[in-house]
């Protein structure tokens, strides 16, 4: 995703994103039922397949010739873009930030492979997402709750969700109120 703090020239000279390693497997994307049917009218000629995912469909990623490496089918490494713009996952769309379940609540996390985003302060983040992106991908994540993952050790965890609020993160288990003094 393109925004103020993830520049389109950073992104696409990265790319990694749409590469993921072992770990990373279950970051696959993953799409709706009506988008899956329409990229299966689109591309009936590729060697494209889905996993059923509760009633989402996570896009089955393609070996690389790295060893222990997997590429979304949709990425196209000549433009070092994605064919399915018109179809993007959720996922793709908010990278690179998740909404994860974290000691059973949802948490909003930034990636940790992502050079955009592991080189800004917590501070900057936190304070794009509350404005920006943060209540969508909430609205969207209860909407679909197929596309949350679990957390994972690494992943530096920005916000925690309450209600409709978006609170900063406290490590120490206390509840923020998001008011600076």
């Amino acid at each position: 995703m393109t925004t103020p703090i993830v520049t389109f020239e950073i992104c696409r000279s990265c790319r990694k994103c749409c590469i993921f390693n072992e770990q990373e497997l279950d970051e696959a994307p993953v799409i709706t039922t009506d988008a899956k049917n329409c990229l299966m009218e689109q591309f009936p000629n590729e060697e494209i397949a889905f996993e059923p995912l509760g009633r989402m469909w996570r896009i089955v990623l393609h070996p690389t010739p790295v060893e222990h490496r997997w590429v979304c089918p949709f990425y196209d490494s000549q433009t070092a873009r994605c064919r399915i713009q018109h179809l993007k996952p959720l996922g793709c769309v908010f990278y690179p930030f998740y909404v994860m379940r974290y000691q059973g609540r949802l948490v909003i996390a930034t990636s940790r492979i992502c050079p955009a985003s592991t080189a800004l302060d917590t501070t900057a983040l936190v304070a794009y997402l509350r404005v920006g992106p943060g209540p969508l991908m909430v609205r969207e994540a209860r909407k679909h709750p197929d596309i949350v993952i679990d957390h994972r050790e690494g992943i530096r965890i920005l916000l925690e969700v309450h209600g409709d609020d978006l609170l900063p993160y406290d490590e120490s288990g206390e509840r923020s109120s998001g008011c600076e003094s």
